[in-house]
């Protein structure tokens, strides 16, 4: 397997209407919302939020341990107090299928036919620019009675002094899932999607995301 896999089109195309086969659209959505281009010499979108949420995500199938390290570059526009709507997400299936074979080829075939659902997982790390960047590498689990502990939110940057620059990240997913879920083998553990999610908010927010990639 390659060392990295590079998430957004290297070409720096990126039109909603006109996706691969391996990209997934959910919610309510319009083409203004993402928009591709380059940025600092990354393939980057950028994302506006609206009052309804939505999700743009590529369909991956990546072994947690092999390739764990997730990296990104980004920039929000000044003006944002509060969490930012828009943030990156990775979602992590911690238990292999019975037949391992079907997971990504069955999903890409399943796209293909016009099912845009996600892919099967059960473990979402979600990660934010915060309202603070006191709160940076701060980790909040996020728990319902019905599905348990199923996702974490990370902070990896924020504050309003931080908007409108380029700042370069890196999270290393592997051991952010073993903090939050120590019962779970992350040798099993495959990161099946990683994308961007869009809370709705009552103005729209930018955020430019750049360079999205995992490596190991």
């Amino acid at each position: 397997m390659s060392e990295t896999l590079d998430v957004l089109p290297l070409s720096g195309r990126f039109e909603i209407e006109n996706l691969p086969p391996d990209w997934i659209v959910t919610g309510d959505v319009s083409p203004t919302q993402v928009t591709g281009g380059r940025a600092t010499g990354y393939p980057m979108i950028g994302v506006t939020s609206g009052a309804s949420a939505f999700l743009v995500a590529r369909r991956t199938d990546a072994h947690l341990a092999v390739t764990p390290f997730l990296h990104w570059a980004w920039s929000v526009h000044k003006g944002a107090a509060e969490v930012h709507p828009v943030r990156i997400v990775a979602g992590i299936r911690s238990q292999p299928q019975d037949n391992e074979k079907r997971g990504f080829l069955a999903g890409l075939m399943a796209t293909m036919s016009g099912n845009r659902g996600l892919p099967a997982h059960d473990r979402l790390i979600s990660v934010l620019w915060g309202k603070s960047a006191l709160q940076r590498g701060m980790v909040s689990p996020i728990t319902t009675a019905a599905k348990g502990r199923r996702q974490v939110h990370y902070t990896a940057r924020g504050g309003r002094e931080n908007a409108g620059s380029w700042w370069d990240d890196s999270l290393d997913l592997s051991r952010l899932f073993r903090e939050s879920w120590p019962n779970d083998d992350v040798l099993a553990a495959r990161v099946v999607f990683i994308g961007v999610v869009s809370q709705p908010s009552p103005t729209p927010q930018t955020m430019a995301i750049g360079g999205l990639r995992l490596s190991r």
